[in-house]
């Protein structure tokens, strides 16, 4: 995939959840039993406490307006780092295009050493400062920890701006 492709798949992603596999069963279906008797479910303690999960609106998903990871299920908790990882992949390669157009041997350095060089040949310290902060943030989200939240919807928007703002650069016109 190229970085403009990673990055629209990073928003896709954030808008409305994977696309459903072709036959898989809406949520809160149940399977048949073989013997054909109803299951019941238990009857729900009155005193817990309980959450629910957004319902998607198919509507609202074609517009791409649906809330973050309500389109599928099994993406409810790890959407947000699977954003982060397709944004960081379209962060790098963004990378590699601009040295690749305007100081070659630049990609051999280390991603870091090469943020650190991006001053010199872009001249928006706007762009620059983002995109730095985009990459550490990204890679931060990347590198799992279990005592770590994953990053919320409003981080993972900023960064990917960053991003899309560092593909629509142009390298030549300095």
């Amino acid at each position: 995939m190229t970085a403009g492709e990673l990055a629209i798949a990073a928003r896709a992603l954030m808008r409305g959840g994977a696309p459903q596999r072709p036959g898989a069963r809406a949520a809160g279906a149940r399977t048949p039993r073989p013997d054909g008797r109803k299951t019941t479910a238990p009857a729900p303690d009155p005193g817990a406490r309980t959450t629910t999960a957004p319902v998607p609106d198919p509507g609202a998903r074609a517009a791409g307006t649906s809330t973050p990871g309500s389109g599928a299920r099994e993406l409810a908790g790890v959407w947000p780092r699977a954003v982060a990882l397709l944004g960081r992949q379209a962060l790098e390669q963004g990378l590699d295009d601009l040295w690749g157009a305007v100081a070659p041997r630049v990609r051999e350095a280390s991603r870091h050493a090469q943020l650190l060089c991006l001053g010199a040949f872009v001249r928006d310290e706007e762009l620059v400062s983002g995109v730095r902060h985009a990459w550490h943030g990204l890679s931060q989200a990347c590198h799992h920890q279990v005592y770590e939240l994953a990053p919320t919807a409003a981080e993972l928007d900023r960064w990917l701006d960053a991003v899309e703002r560092l593909l629509a650069h142009d390298p030549i016109a300095r």
